[in-house]
């Protein structure tokens, strides 16, 4: 677990303000696309990192049906 450690309370809060996509980690800019996944929405960046989220999500579906 990493630690982000500073005096500077204007940077702490861009650090926790920042928005990232839930499946490539990349800054969300302009209107996020929202993805419902196991009950809680997440926002992702385009359509590409919602398909490999929902096809995640229905993967692990599966493998708990077995």
């Amino acid at each position: 677990m990493a630690y982000w450690i500073t005096g500077s309370r204007a940077l702490k809060e861009k650090i926790m303000m920042e928005r990232t996509c839930a499946a490539c980690d990349c800054t969300l800019e302009g209107e996020p696309i929202k993805v419902t996944i196991g009950g809680k929405t997440v926002e992702v960046c385009c359509d590409e990192c919602a398909l490999k989220l929902n096809e995640a999500a229905a993967s692990v579906s599966a493998q708990g049906r077995r």
